[in-house]
């Protein structure tokens, strides 16, 4: 049979089968339902190796892991060795997504062979949920399969469809000619989310993030023309446009007596292109910026597309006194082998480890761990999404170095963060003062 027409025959009866419980579900288990697309990156190397018997068992291996990750009433169909569509019936709430997301991550990343050494393969997963973003089986399925392409091309290796993603406007985009004139008509900007250390709340740095206030859609979330722009050759002069705006901007708010650096998020395939580093560092030269006040922050999934040649790019951007910061850290699979050669400055924990770190017991030992790792390997580590004022105590408490999210400031566009900076240098106030005067 057709590979293709075999997979579609494989969907219909996945979808049939969500339907289906849709329909005839008992009220105890037809509350929610999370359809999981899971990609296996690293399964085509285990077959290349020699010993065909053994890759049997590996890969036999990682299916088990999964299936053991999954309740016993949950579905797992496979369309290769690397491609698996999981069906979560039954879930009380997104949150309970998340788990099952976090616990098939964490297994994955864990898995060892016969004779104890580690099995290295990299999950890509795209979630939808019902009711949330579809009511039917074959549009869960559409959605999951959308936001696992998404999270690919955006270098993460989870994503939530989001409505946002879906509207057809946007995919009908011609994105490169869009991104061209938006730069043409001074369509984006940058706001800056402030980070400050967490032992006695001095500003150290700003996440530069970029918005689009487009003419026609409004304000175009970044999760949807972020990835379109990655899989054309949008994302350069997107990322020249940042760095140069991010430079200039940092340039003109540097009249404060305590000097911060600015983080700019860059894309793996801002690193396959050779005219990158000559870039950035032209950037620094023209707005005069001393280059260890620049942050590059990168995903984890991203660097591992190509680790021997990011490595390279990045090493070369780091001996001219550029930071680099590893995004989303604890989201992904990293392993100690790879990390102690990579040339990074800093960890940044994910916010959504950070975001219920005084609630949950599970998210506080990942981040005391991450925190441990970092300090191990002598990196800067910056916590995300703090929320509470009692969490940036709890952080302090674990090691943390800094941190960002709401408790401190949402993002700002440049000329009030400009403000909030010069205001703290003539009037330093505590974390939750500050962050009321700017709500």
């Amino acid at each position: 049979m057709d590979i293709i027409c075999q997979r579609s025959q494989q969907e219909a009866a996945i979808a049939a089968a969500i339907d289906d419980h849709l329909i005839t579900g008992s009220t105890e288990h037809n509350k929610q339902i999370a359809v999981l697309m899971l990609e296996l990156r690293g399964t085509a190397r285990l077959r290349a190796h020699p010993g065909g018997e053994r890759a049997e068992k590996l890969i036999r291996r990682i299916h088990q892991s999964i299936s053991k990750a999954l309740r016993p009433h949950d579905r797992v169909d496979y369309f290769s060795d690397s491609e698996a569509m999981i069906t979560l019936f039954g879930i009380n709430n997104s949150g309970h997504a998340r788990l099952a997301v976090r616990k098939l991550l964490h297994d994955l990343g864990n898995i060892q062979d016969e004779d104890g050494y580690g099995v290295h393969v990299a999950p890509l997963l795209g979630i939808a949920l019902y009711p949330d973003v579809a009511d039917s089986g074959t549009e869960l399925l559409r959605k999951a399969a959308l936001a696992a392409d998404m999270a690919r091309s955006s270098g993460q290796n989870f994503l939530y469809y989001d409505p946002k993603l879906g509207d057809g406007k946007l995919f009908n985009w011609n994105i490169e000619q869009e991104v061209e004139r938006a730069l043409r008509n001074d369509e984006f900007s940058l706001h800056y989310q402030p980070q400050i250390a967490i032992h006695n709340h001095a500003i150290t740095g700003a996440e530069a993030l970029l918005r689009w206030q487009h003419p026609e859609h409004g304000a175009v979330s970044p999760g949807s023309f972020i990835p379109l722009a990655e899989r054309s050759q949008a994302i350069h002069p997107l990322t020249r446009w940042c760095l140069h705006t991010a430079m200039r901007q940092l340039s003109e708010c540097s009249n404060h007596t305590v000097p911060y650096n600015v983080s700019v998020n860059i894309s793996s395939y801002n690193l396959i292109d050779p005219g990158f580093a000559p870039m950035v560092g032209n950037a620094l030269q023209l707005w005069n910026i001393p280059a260890d006040r620049l942050t590059l922050e990168i995903t984890e999934g991203a660097l591992l597309e190509d680790l021997s040649h990011a490595t390279m790019v990045l090493d070369g951007l780091r001996q001219q006194g550029i930071r680099i910061s590893l995004d989303d850290f604890g989201t992904g699979y990293s392993s100690l082998a790879y990390l102690k050669h990579l040339p990074v400055d800093e960890l940044k924990i994910d916010q959504s480890f950070v975001r219920n770190i005084i609630d949950e017991q599970h998210d506080r030992h990942i981040v005391e761990t991450i925190i441990k790792i970092a300090r191990d390997f002598d990196f800067a580590v910056v916590a995300e999404g703090i929320e509470q004022h009692q969490a940036m105590s709890l952080l302090g408490e674990l090691g943390c170095h800094a941190g960002q999210g709401y408790a401190i400031s949402h993002p700002m566009p440049h000329g009030q963060f400009c403000d909030w900076i010069n205001g703290r240098d003539k009037h330093p106030t505590s974390v939750g003062a500050m962050s009321k005067s700017i709500r």
